[in-house]
């Protein structure tokens, strides 16, 4: 059941990254709209620049790949810490930890762990700690975007970023294991 675009599986070796333990929430990113003058599209479904009391928790969703850029650089100057989008290798990492499990929890799939089909997304520590490090939310409620780049078509990314990796083609932050 995993789609070709995603074969064949390989290792590599990542170096030491972070990554936030739950989604950006509606609340975080409605201070990131305020700060910088945006204005909130109706994609948010938000009670126009205002998010909705009872969504401040939720995850942030209808944010393009390029929004979610300016969050971070965003973020960054606010911090004064390095904040990006993670790269799909340290985004898969951070969700499935290094065992080969197939979802955050373990092979199984159990549907009281997560999101998933329901009529609306849930606050984004509605569910226990998903995986090996910790994270929430990692599986279902929204789509996350990485840094990864995918290419025209939807469905499969473009050949050109496709994996198997190069070392040549492959993130910076990635070293590829013999």
């Amino acid at each position: 059941g995993i789609p070709p675009c995603e074969t064949p599986q390989f290792e590599f070796a990542l170096g030491a990254y972070r990554i936030g333990k739950y989604p950006v929430t509606n609340a975080e990113y409605q201070e990131f709209v305020r700060a910088t003058g945006r204005l909130a599209g109706p994609e948010l479904e938000w009670d126009g620049q205002k998010v909705p009391a009872a969504h401040r928790r939720q995850p942030v969703s209808g944010v393009t790949w390029f929004e979610a850029l300016a969050y971070c650089a965003w973020l960054s100057e606010k911090s004064g810490c390095l904040c990006t989008l993670p790269t799909e290798a340290q985004w898969e990492k951070a969700a499935r930890g290094t065992d080969g499990r197939r979802y955050p929890w373990g092979d199984g799939w159990e549907a009281r762990r997560c999101n998933q089909g329901g009529a609306d997304t849930a606050a984004v520590d509605a569910f226990p700690p998903q995986s090996p490090f910790g994270c929430c939310d990692l599986v279902g409620n929204v789509r996350q975007w990485t840094a990864g780049l995918w290419g025209e078509h939807l469905q499969a990314p473009d050949e050109e970023y496709r994996y198997p990796w190069t070392q040549a083609s492959a993130p910076a932050s990635t070293v590829l294991a013999n």
